[in-house]
């Protein structure tokens, strides 16, 4: 992943863009890690958080992504939201990699309009990215 902003970072994958972005909550020292895919040619302003988030993975305690001052808090912190990378978001990724399940699948994370663009793109031969 690149990082592309304070807290979003990117992959390319022809057509499709994976993102990670990390919330930190205003109230406290918490994150909350949002997954999604978007298409190549959109802007951030068009971007939404359409896939899995960490929330309830922390609910359940499988994650701890707080921290406090203390530097081996942070390190911890920042251990976890790797492994969420690894455990959740990487899996979630690759069961999306099919372009033609991206487009057809009911429970796709595209919207109709991203999904109607990326079958033209497809369709018309033109380089899935830009």
């Amino acid at each position: 992943f690149r990082r592309v902003r304070t807290t979003f970072f990117t992959r390319s994958r022809g057509a499709i863009v994976e993102f990670v972005h990390a919330h930190k909550y205003s109230f406290g020292p918490h994150f909350r890690i949002h997954l999604g895919l978007s298409l190549a040619n959109e802007t951030f302003a068009t971007t939404t958080l359409n896939g899995p988030d960490s929330h309830s993975y922390v609910c359940e305690g499988k994650f701890e992504l707080s921290f406090d001052e203390s530097a081996e808090s942070i390190d911890a912190c920042a251990e976890e939201m790797a492994r969420f990378v690894q455990d959740v978001a990487e899996p979630w990724f690759a069961a999306w990699r099919d372009v033609e399940r991206l487009i057809n699948d009911v429970g796709s994370p595209l919207g109709a309009d991203q999904k109607a663009r990326l079958r033209n793109t497809l369709e018309s031969g033109l380089p899935e990215s830009n």
